[in-house]
This record gives C-alpha cells, structure tokens and sequence, in this order.
C-alpha cells in the first residue's frame, strides 16, 4: 500500500490538529497507526524539519556576507554535516579548561561515580562507560559562549535557544551501542558539538561522522522509514556496525585532535569511535535541543 503525501497531512490533522503541533510534540509510539503509515509519518517528519533548518542555516550565511563576516570553516554544516575547529580556544583559556578537569578527576575515586553503560542491551555496575559532571560556572560559560559564538556563524539563533554544556570522562567498553553508525532525533535535525581538551590516545579516533549523511537520499530514505518512532514494532533503532560502514557509501571523518571542536547535525550517520576497552577519553560536549532549533 502507498501512502501519499496528502493521506499523511489528513492523518495529522486529525491526529494533532496542525503541523506545527506535529513537529513540536516529542514523537513516540501511535498504536492507531498502521506500520506503513507510521514509518512514511516518520519520513514526512524528517523531511519537513529538513527544509526548516536549511533554512536557517541559509539566513546565517546571507548573514555573513552581509556584514563581511568569514565563516570558521569552509566545510558547513548545509554541505557538509559538520564543521571542525582546530585550536578552538586562546593557549591560555585552553589551559585552564585542562586544568579545571585535571582538580576535578583527581578529587574522585573512579569507584565512586556515576557511570552510563550504554551497552546494546544491557546496562550494569561496572566501571567503564561514560560519566557526566557539570563544570566550574566560568569555565562552563566561558565555554558556552564560544561555542555559541561559533554555532552562530552558520545557524541562525535566537536568545531563547539554550545551548548545553558538561564534561564527559568516558571509558571504552566492548558493546557500546553508540559506536554503531546511527542517526539521532529518528532522522530530523539535530545540532551536537564535542570539544577534545586533551586529544585522544592509544589509537582513539574520536567522534566520526559519514560526510554529507546528513542529506537525505533513498538510502536514508529507507533508514528513517525503519527508525520511525511512531511504530508499535520495538527495537527499531537500526545501527550499522562500522565493518559495513560502506553501506551508507560516504566518506567518513574522524576528530580527536587536543584543543579541537568539532560541531555536527548528527540527523547523519556518526558513531563514537571504537578503541581499545579500557581506554579513556575526556570531552566537553553539548548540543540544541532539536525541535526548538529545526523550527525556529
């Protein structure tokens, strides 16, 4: 059965009065819809927000030749999916930055915190995964407004869009589900940036992202339509492991270098980085909160 695009604007009107309504409430699981439909809703979903944050990114750059401003990066997000950064802070800020992680680890006993394990299906006590902890007010705005200040440059924001700011320690794990390829947000635009204050070691290649993923073909086409939150079908969260990395047929870029940032639509194919199991990584990472960004 093919679903139009008129029986999909039917469906939402009915179901959630208007578009915007649509796009602004949290998707989540609609057992009066059938499979087909629920995964062309998605797609429906996705390409809307698609043109909406396009359309931001475009005000920013009409932006910038208007006031004779030059980008940070001749690699945009609109082209590309992401911008990076190199020596994303002044020496001496960058200093501090270390330093406010350094006093911080070394006052903790690893036993002692609070770890994520974001295994494929399981979760468990150990120590290894990641750790969150929010940092010193200055140096979490210090952070915050350059990050913004960069952002800004290629998306068109307003006062109200809080941008999120915390430190991250992680320790590789053999499952990780987060170093499959996958798509956040079911497809739709999202903005995340990571900051790497010390770099990556033993062969940790960072965060990688698959170059221009973020623009949809009838590869993502298919892949958004299986991912589709509105599905009564569970485990749909399709993730590709990256020995098939091919499969998505796009280049794939690496970031890890010290004193870097790298910003990304992470709607694109992008996974952290596999490295040995014991190794640590310490980041500063954020994002916009997704539905407020793409709608403006």
């Amino acid at each position: 059965m093919k679903v139009g695009t008129m029986q999909i604007r039917e469906i939402i009107s009915t179901k959630w009065g208007s578009i915007d309504n649509f796009l602004q409430e949290e998707p989540q699981c609609a057992p009066d819809i059938n499979e087909i439909v629920s995964r062309e809703l998605n797609l429906y979903r996705a390409k809307l927000l698609r043109e909406k944050f396009n359309q931001r990114l475009k005000k920013a750059g009409l932006n910038q030749l208007k006031n004779r401003q030059q980008p940070y990066s001749s690699k945009t997000i609109i082209r590309d999916g992401y911008m990076s950064i190199k020596n994303a802070f002044e020496p001496e800020t960058h200093r501090r930055i270390q330093f406010e992680i350094l006093e911080y680890l070394m006052t903790k006993n690893k036993d002692d915190l609070k770890w994520e394990y974001r295994d494929q299906n399981s979760t468990c006590d150990e120590v290894k995964g990641t750790h969150f902890w929010n940092l010193n007010p200055v140096v979490n705005n210090i952070i915050r407004e350059k990050v913004r200040s960069i952002i800004e440059s290629e998306i068109q924001l307003n006062k109200m869009e809080a941008l999120g700011v915390s430190a991250c320690m992680h320790i590789h794990h053999e499952n990780d589900r987060d170093s499959l390829y996958h798509m956040d947000n079911f497809g739709a635009p999202t903005v995340k940036w990571f900051y790497f204050p010390f770099g990556c070691q033993d062969g940790d290649e960072g965060f990688t992202y698959c170059r221009n993923s973020n623009i949809i073909n009838s590869y993502n086409e298919e892949y958004i339509r299986c991912i589709s939150p509105y599905s009564q079908k569970k485990g749909l969260q399709k993730r590709i492991d990256p020995s098939d990395v091919s499969e998505i047929g796009k280049d794939v870029i690496t970031f890890n270098q010290e004193n870097s940032l790298v910003i990304a639509d992470t709607s694109g194919f992008h996974a952290r980085a596999r490295a040995k199991s014991g190794t640590l990584r310490v980041t500063i990472q954020g994002g916009l909160d997704s539905r407020v960004l793409a709608i403006g």
